[in-house]
């Protein structure tokens, strides 16, 4: 079981890497990482949750915050805001956690290794849950660091980057986004032109229009 959990956390990181590196697959490695390491908690919980409570919430706890983390970096919604504009995506590790902090404390056993984990776990969690979509999509496709290059011709990312600012109330950066998309779009028409990037010009207007008039629904 450990060479399981072992393989699906080595998935998981692996996905992050690909991401970072824009590689493609690296959706899909995370989603399977993911899947792997919440059934074999899921086995964990269940075996454990008469004789070892405690045991079975921390892997429980695992699992959850790897699949908020998941929802984090695939910008999935996280379901509705519950309490300070917090997603259920994130209340329930949260919760789950806490339940198994007071679990621990009253079987009076020694923290681990994998105890210490799940607290750093807990804490880097609750650190990036102040961080807008907006900010992760910028870490991982804009940010001058690791696409010192790519961000320079990547309008898609640059558009798509104006929409998670869109969402969060930054018109006016929302609009040099906007912008900066349709100048590395015409950097990509000077090294080759083609039909579906020109056609990309006129998406990118109607964006602009979208944001200017408060309008924007929905990405495409």
């Amino acid at each position: 079981m450990k060479i399981i959990e072992r393989i699906s956390l080595l998935l998981f990181l692996i996905g992050i890497a690909f991401k970072l590196l824009h590689w493609a697959g690296a959706d899909i490695i995370l989603l399977v990482g993911c899947a792997i390491f919440f059934s074999v908690s899921l086995i964990h919980f269940f075996k454990n949750i008469r004789n070892n409570i405690a045991y079975s919430f921390l892997y429980l706890s695992f699992s959850l915050w790897i699949i908020y983390f998941l929802f984090r970096l695939l910008y999935w919604p996280g379901g509705p805001s519950i309490l300070f504009g917090f997603k259920l995506v994130f209340f329930v590790p949260f919760f789950v956690s806490i339940a198994w902090f007071a679990l621990q404390l009253q079987s009076k056993t020694r923290f681990r290794l994998p105890q210490f984990m799940l607290i750093a776990f807990f804490l880097f969690s609750w650190s990036i849950s102040y961080r807008q979509s907006d900010e992760f999509y910028y870490f991982f496709y804009l940010n001058p660091v690791l696409n010192k290059t790519s961000r320079e011709y990547n309008y898609r990312s640059w558009d798509k980057y104006s929409w998670f600012l869109y969402n969060v109330k930054k018109q006016e950066e929302a609009i040099e986004a906007n912008t900066k998309a349709q100048e590395a779009l015409d950097k990509q028409l000077n090294l080759f032109e083609d039909p579906i990037t020109k056609e990309y010009s006129t998406i990118l207007k109607q964006h602009r229009q979208l944001i200017l008039d408060h309008t924007w629904r929905s990405f495409r």
